[in-house]
């Protein structure tokens, strides 16, 4: 049957649909940690006038041939103009380049080179002058733009409107309009929500401010915009009345309301999708202040007072977008801080580094398959680790005044294990946080954690994305960390090795949870793997799906067997099962076998010499049908055609 991808990571009840794909395999990249170096611009034109502003030019020379290069004019008031493109020749001449919307006075020229393994350059700099201004009459316009932040209540549970403050709006971009809707200018706010222009005296303007994160540093770079998804996906705006500049410097403030009266919302919820950006702009400065060197994909974030399905990522498709809730008196999510910066680590994982979960619903304590227990225990520690806050809290129900929080520093469940997102969330958290208590001696960076999330290893690696995975990076990108990182997985109960978590003891006490992945050889012997639904529910729990990892030393055709006969653990002729399976080689999907329910399931094809991962399952213990499925056994095997 044809089952579309769509994955959707969730922080309430919601379904994911099945994986697809089509067969495939070629040979990967080699892995290169070699940044680009030796290049230089010079012969920028100097200085810029009203003759040649919108054509101005500069030479690169010593450039990595195949390499991607960006680079980004910057003027006084941090207005930019930036561009990129593949490097064709080692020398090339950029020409014709419109600075024209650029500021009189200083120009700062930065360009950086990535080569084709991610691997960013230093960045090339030099600057030149822009004069092309006539002497006219001017003022001073400044001011502050502020929006308003509503706390949690003391107990973590739903909001307290009796505590709104009003908050900067940092580092937004702000444009001043003229009566002819034409933009005159462009800027950002200061981390104070501060700005000041100087524009012409005499004349109508008003300020607005855009929903918008823009920053062009070629070195750390992104695009977030906060849109109405239920007003096709239209940019949220906070606008200012036009009025006459006069002939002295002007204060204009804007600030973003609640829409709050004291009972209910009342009035248009202009303040939440800045609350949305401030949250963002604090990952965004902790990843700058670290000097951690990004370029991140734009990034568009859909909130609406409409918005009923909870808070998600959504990858795939043509349009990946986080959504966000904000259904008064269901799930409001704009001021939930801990809830945006975990989807946003899901928006990393998936553009940026490597993610191989399933999405679907979870809790803290559910017990998980090892990919999405690792996905959703991280995005939590990600969330506590940015905000400088371990008290995770989502308000929600009848004016938006119950919810839930937790700890990450504490464990109130029993539980523990690479199956629950809680013990992730805590190794991941204790990886980075500074408190020394009981296993917990480590404080290693945010860069840290993110290089070794775009460590080659990390990118390449055989396994999918498990916490065994994040350990097993670490030790090879901090490698003085590894007694301590294993302290802390022995701390949550967990003891395999490696990126395949070998020999792991802690299966819950449940018979079919160990080994993480089965070994499986290219000889044609089978090996039993069971599918259940027992253990916490269906789609992306334990046992429901079994992983097992197989070698190609020759590549060649080969066929992937997996059926179910009377020989296999608890078989019933009358019970309708389905087995399915996909294939994954170094997390991407190669091949996949999802015909209709029969005893057995086979795909034949080519596979290059390479390490691989089976995901096999009995689709009636995934389908999320309580009324179906139940243990079923089979027997698999990879043996050449």
């Amino acid at each position: 049957m044809v089952r579309p991808l769509l994955l959707i990571f969730l922080t309430s009840a919601l379904v994911a649909c099945r994986g697809g794909g089509e067969s495939g395999g070629g040979t990967l990249p080699p892995m290169d940690s070699t940044a680009p170096s030796g290049y230089s611009i010079s012969a920028l034109t100097n200085p810029l006038d009203g003759n040649n502003q919108t054509a101005a030019s500069f030479n690169l020379d010593g450039a990595e041939v195949g390499s991607t290069y960006r680079f980004t004019f910057t003027d006084a008031q941090n207005a930019q103009i930036s561009q990129n493109g593949a490097v064709e020749t080692s020398a090339q001449t950029f020409s014709d380049i419109d600075l024209s919307s650029l500021a009189d006075g200083d120009i700062d020229l930065q360009l950086t080179l990535t080569d084709t393994a991610g691997n960013f350059g230093a960045a090339a700099q030099i600057n030149t002058v822009k004069e092309t201004t006539p002497l006219i009459a001017t003022i001073q316009l400044s001011g502050q733009i502020t929006f308003d932040r509503i706390s949690h209540n003391s107990n973590g549970r739903g909001l307290n409107y009796d505590s709104i403050s009003a908050d900067p709006v940092r580092e937004a971009t702000l444009r001043v309009v003229d009566s002819s809707d034409q933009t005159i200018l462009t800027t950002k706010t200061d981390e104070d929500g501060r700005y000041q222009v100087t524009v012409e005296a005499g004349i109508s303007v008003r300020v607005e401010v855009p929903a918008e994160l823009s920053e062009a540093d070629p070195t750390l770079n992104w695009l977030v915009r906060v849109v109405d998804n239920r007003n096709s996906n239209s940019l949220y705006v906070l606008r200012g009345s036009l009025s006459d500049t006069g002939s002295s410097n002007q204060v204009r403030n804007l600030h973003a309301g609640s829409g709050w009266n004291g009972i209910q919302y009342s009035e248009e919820r202009a303040a939440a999708p800045f609350a949305i950006l401030d949250s963002i702009n604090q990952i965004n400065s902790r990843l700058r202040s670290e000097g951690v060197a990004l370029s991140l994909p734009e990034l568009e974030i859909r909130w609406s007072p409409n918005n009923t399905d909870g808070s998600f990522y959504q990858s795939g498709g043509t349009s990946p977008h986080i959504e966000i809730a904000g259904a008064a008196d269901i799930d409001t999510d704009e001021y939930d801080q801990h809830v945006i910066v975990h989807e946003w680590r899901h928006y990393f994982e998936s553009m940026v580094s490597r993610g191989d979960t399933l999405g679907g619903s979870h809790s803290t304590n559910s017990l998980l398959e090892p990919r999405t227990a690792y996905s959703e225990g991280t995005g939590n520690a990600w969330s506590g680790i940015i905000l400088d806050d371990p008290i995770y809290k989502d308000a929600l129900g009848d004016d938006q005044d119950r919810g839930f929080q937790f700890n990450m520093e504490s464990s109130a469940i029993v539980a523990e294990g690479w199956y629950i997102e809680k013990s992730v969330q805590e190794i991941v958290y204790d990886i980075v946080d500074t408190d020394i208590d009981g296993a917990d001696t480590l404080s290693l960076s945010v860069a840290d954690l993110v290089n070794a999330w775009q460590s080659s290893e990390y990118l390449h690696q055989a396994s999918l994305t498990t916490i065994f995975s994040l350990r097993a990076a670490l030790e090879q990108t901090s490698p003085l960390s590894a007694a301590s990182i294993d302290a802390l997985m022995l701390g949550e109960d967990i003891h395999g090795t490696g990126y395949f978590g070998d020999g792991e003891t802690n299966g819950d006490g449940r018979t079919y949870s160990l080994p993480v992945y089965h070994q499986l050889t290219t000889n044609g012997i089978p090996i039993e793997i069971c599918s259940n639904n027992q253990a916490d529910g269906e789609y992306n729990r334990m046992e429901n799906r079994q992983l097992v990892r197989f070698s190609i030393s020759l590549e060649g055709s080969y066929v992937i067997l997996m059926e179910r006969n009377a020989a296999n653990t608890n078989w019933d002729p009358l019970v309708d099962v389905d087995p399915d399976f996909a294939v994954y080689r170094r997390g991407e999907l190669v091949a996949e076998a999802e015909s209709e329910p029969a005893n057995s399931e086979s795909w034949t094809g080519n596979l290059v010499v390479d390490s691989y991962v089976i995901d096999a399952f009995d689709w009636f213990n995934v389908d999320e049908d309580s009324g179906t499925g139940g243990l079923t056994c089979f027997d698999i095997s990879v043996l050449a055609n």
